[in-house]
């Protein structure tokens, strides 16, 4: 059984086989009892279900599990987010309750990933650029990741968490206005930890900015040997300037990210010829919304999108 806030997400699971529930306006209790019978708990009759998956790793998610699970069973967390979440060690000792975790990240994890970003400068790859989409719940440190351009010629850019796909609320249920940070408070937050540092704020970059006409503000910390930069499609929309298109994962060529036209460009390379394929990028550039309105959600998620 499938549980989760998202219609489109659970849609997508029901057509797979599997039994679905919304809780977020369905009772997951009874819903789960009309499907797997009875069982005993600390609270009386729940649903006889003897492992529960944490696939988003929302605090509400453990206090769901803590409060209807059956006797003798056990939820296994395969999610990994930022902060501490409180365990009634004594209620899952009296409910014989059992919280596995899934390993989350090891640290040899993280050393393959800076090895391969050294890899890319030592072979000479120019510019090597580090996306991170700042999330407000996952308490990144922005600052960290700030510090990383300044003794490599790096450029890391913080971009707006956007609404793309199906957004069904907030605590790793989906995006969330409240999930949102504006590049202006991030600006103020690095320069608050570097000025604290010694390192000094954050200027405006010169020289060591990427070339190009990209959406992304550039700054840079005084010495630094790479730059910071900020995308901010939410708090200070680029439209205007925007001269972006996304090739999909499936061949489809996207005017905006937050738009859900999509032309066949995939088609016109199998069975079109070339004026065909440059009509296809003529018709999308053409159609480029003016703005992109404040729109929330897509029809697809960025892992179906690609690109």
């Amino acid at each position: 059984m499938i549980c989760d806030h998202s219609d489109f997400r659970l849609e997508k699971a029901k057509g797979l086989g599997f039994a679905v529930c919304n809780n977020s306006r369905e009772n997951l209790q009874e819903a789960a009892i009309s499907i797997f019978g009875t069982a005993p708990s600390r609270f009386g009759p729940t649903a006889n279900v003897p492992i529960y998956i944490d696939a988003a790793g929302a605090e509400s998610i453990l206090e769901l599990y803590q409060s209807m699970g059956k006797i003798e069973s056990r939820m296994v967390v395969v999610a990994v987010r930022a902060g501490k979440r409180p365990v009634d060690v004594l209620e899952m000792t009296y409910s014989q309750h059992a919280l596995i975790g899934s390993g989350g990240y090891n640290p040899e994890d993280v050393e393959d990933v800076i090895a391969g970003i050294q890899a890319a400068l030592d072979y000479g790859f120019n510019p090597v650029k580090i996306n991170a989409v700042v999330v407000r719940s996952l308490n990144q440190d922005v600052y960290e990741f700030a510090k990383m351009s300044v003794d490599r010629p790096l450029h890391m850019r913080f971009i707006e968490y956007m609404p793309v796909g199906d957004s069904a609320g907030y605590d790793g249920m989906g995006w969330g206005k409240q999930d949102v940070v504006p590049c202006e408070e991030l600006i103020e937050t690095i320069n608050a930890r570097a000025i604290s540092d010694g390192l000094g704020p954050l200027k405006p970059a010169g020289g060591h900015r990427p070339s190009g006409w990209g959406p992304a503000r550039y700054y840079e910390f005084e010495g630094a040997k790479g730059t910071v930069g900020f995308i901010s499609p939410l708090s200070r929309h680029f439209c205007s300037e925007c001269n972006r298109l996304r090739l999909t994962a499936d061949g489809k060529i996207r005017p905006c990210l937050f738009s859900d036209r999509e032309l066949d460009l995939r088609g016109a390379l199998r069975n079109g010829t070339d004026a065909d394929i440059r009509a296809v990028f003529l018709e999308a550039i053409g159609i480029k919304p003016d703005d992109h309105h404040d729109k929330v959600g897509t029809e697809r998620g960025m892992s179906k999108i690609g690109g």
